[in-house]
């Protein structure tokens, strides 16, 4: 057995034989280099797992020659060997980090947490959490192996979201279920978010649309990026969830009935809602179909990959840039508050009490359940789904819209009255 100090003068004087050649450094012990007959050098350590002389010898391969330099190797065997002083198996911890970095790869989970949890156990929500997944945790943390995620990373990630306290709640929401899942699975030893405290609930809001400003979003729709302007309008109209709307299907709505029946597996609250539709609503799909028979099956707003429109951040900021364009036409101090496409439902909501509507009835034509949200006789007798009520609710919500919009060449002043 060759004895000597590693060096590169020393193992490119290591000739190779008719079968593989060794030397062994002289100040590593277990630290050494293989010379196989076709000339190929690679270090490797030798060690014993437990049992001392009695254990079976076992080899790990560091890398070749050139890659690697004998410096570099001894530090990396010098590690190595530490493991085995620990107790941990060099081979069997490699072994374990390749299978990380592929099954437990942090893209590659998602993917199967969005597909084996969250499809059976949370319908309801599978839009938002892959929304949240694929917009915001995908492209932070990549292909991290799901164990190398601690506390720390988390807080930088965190931290990251720190100019919008509602993403930062909802993701948080979808990685404390994630984590919660893979611990349950044993995939993960230790749940890294389960010592945090979730962040502080997002204020309410009170924000909605004066008719002045509804009039001028109505009048700049069409200068959006398709399919903004037919999405922006549905929206309005139907006061309905923004996700709700941009994953709308041709074989949900009727012509003939003049209905809308957004699925249960679709609806925020997992209830099937029925949605009247305007004369102003019926119009916009009419002009989305391209005429007046409406195609069987197919999204309305689609966004690429056979996926439903999802670059609302990205719109909405057109359309700030739209509607403030336009009011500076007529004014050029002129200032909009800011907003929120949600938005758009408490401003219908907002104008149908203004006009008259019952509470209860909007609380309908929104699909908020009502009585029947809460525990007690509420929820056992209040069983009326105020589908007519519903109707004539939206169908005054139609009138008020169309009578909205004025000509584009007229600008648009806010009034001295809002």
């Amino acid at each position: 057995m060759v004895t000597r100090k590693l060096t590169l003068t020393s193992v490119k004087a290591l000739k190779p034989g008719d079968r593989d050649v060794f030397m062994w450094d002289a100040d590593i012990k277990g630290f050494g280099i293989k010379r196989t007959p076709t000339g190929r050098a690679v270090f490797l350590v030798q060690y014993r797992l437990y049992g001392g002389r009695s254990a079976k010898t076992r080899r790990y391969t560091i890398g070749s020659l050139g890659v690697w330099t004998p410096e570099t190797a001894g530090k990396e065997a010098g590690r190595l060997l530490r493991m085995v002083a620990q107790g941990v198996d060099p081979a069997e911890e490699k072994i374990r980090r390749r299978i990380e970095a592929k099954e437990l790869a942090f893209s590659a989970y998602a993917d199967s947490f969005l597909k084996r949890e969250v499809t059976p156990n949370w319908p309801k929500s599978y839009a938002f959490a892959e929304s949240i997944i694929r917009v915001h945790l995908k492209p932070h943390f990549k292909d991290t192996p799901l164990p190398d995620i601690d506390g720390r990373r988390l807080t930088r990630f965190f931290d990251s979201l720190d100019h919008s306290a509602a993403t930062k709640r909802n993701a948080f929401a979808v990685l404390r279920r994630m984590f919660r899942w893979a611990k349950g699975r044993h995939d993960i030893a230790v749940n890294p978010i389960a010592d945090f405290d979730g962040p502080a609930p997002v204020a309410s809001r009170d924000r909605w649309l004066k008719e002045w400003e509804l009039k001028a979003l109505l009048q700049v729709t069409d200068d959006l990026p398709s399919p903004g302007p037919a999405f922006i309008r549905m929206l309005l109209f139907t006061g309905q969830r923004r996700n709700e709307v941009s994953g709308l299907h041709w074989g949900e709505l009727d012509r003939a009935d003049r209905v809308w029946v957004l699925p249960g597996v679709r609806a925020k609250n997992g209830v099937e809602h029925l949605v009247p539709l305007s004369d102003r609503a019926v119009l916009e799909l009419d002009e989305i179909a391209g005429g007046d028979v409406w195609p069987a099956r197919g999204l309305l707003f689609p966004g690429g990959d056979e996926t439903p429109f999802s670059a609302f951040s990205k719109l909405k900021k057109a359309l700030d840039v739209a509607i403030l364009k336009h009011l500076k036409e007529a004014d050029e101090g002129a200032v909009i508050e800011p907003w929120r496409l949600h938005d758009l439902r408490r401003s219908q909501a907002t104008h149908l009490q203004r006009l008259g509507t019952p509470n209860e009835h909007i609380e309908a034509v929104q699909n908020r359940l009502a009585g029947r949200s809460k525990a007690g006789a509420g929820k056992a007798y209040l069983l009326w789904e105020f589908e007519p009520e519903k109707r004539v609710a939206l169908d005054k919500w139609g009138e008020f819209v169309a009578g909205l919009p004025v000509d584009r060449n007229q600008a648009a002043k806010k009034p001295t009255q809002a």
